[in-house]
């Protein structure tokens, strides 16, 4: 029913925010170690990955806000 559809969404949902973490991240760790275009300091790849979350919570509240204002079947339709 509309409980498994909603819980298949939400599941492709999260496995797509995990996969573009693990995508960011990755190349993130390239780019930021290599010896031609990397940075020599160490601490620029936690500070890259460090800024990946706060877009994630940005969409969040965006998401919530969508919610709040139109309730859940609506903002699934959007």
């Amino acid at each position: 029913g509309n409980e498994a559809k909603a819980c298949l969404w939400m599941t492709l949902a999260m496995a797509l925010h995990f996969g573009g973490y693990e995508f960011a991240r990755s190349a993130n760790l390239s780019l930021f170690t290599s010896p031609r275009t990397g940075f020599t300091s160490p601490a620029a790849f936690p500070l890259a990955m460090a800024l990946v979350s706060p877009f994630s919570l940005i969409l969040l509240l965006a998401y919530n806000k969508e919610l709040e204002e139109s309730g859940p079947k609506i903002a699934l339709r959007k």
